[in-house]
């Protein structure tokens, strides 16, 4: 988990208008990101490496129990859904991995 300092006020004494400005505006966004602005539901807060994750599933196995026409048939349907979802699961993976780095 990621941790953030808070950023102390910035002091506007012999400055522009203009440059308290953007200070003000640099130090909010940062905050925002950080999620220290006090942003009840931190719709701002950036992801940071640590915070994302997927848990990790047992390899499924698939029987064929025999007494039933369409039961071969629902099989390998099921067997294509869980080939497809361990795709999917490599897929995200290698997403989460890139974000990561």
């Amino acid at each position: 988990m990621a941790r953030y300092v808070g950023i102390p006020a910035i002091p506007t004494t012999d400055m522009a208008d203009w440059e308290a400005q953007v200070f003000h505006a640099i130090k909010e966004n940062v905050e925002l990101l950080c999620g220290t602005r006090g942003e009840s539901d931190e719709a701002s807060k950036a992801v940071a490496k640590g915070n994302i994750s997927v848990s990790s599933m047992e390899d499924q196995d698939m029987r064929v129990v025999s007494g039933i026409v369409d039961l071969q048939d629902m099989a390998d349907t099921v067997q294509t859904l869980a080939n497809d979802l361990a795709e999917q699961r490599n897929t995200l993976n290698t997403l989460i991995e890139q974000l990561k780095a």
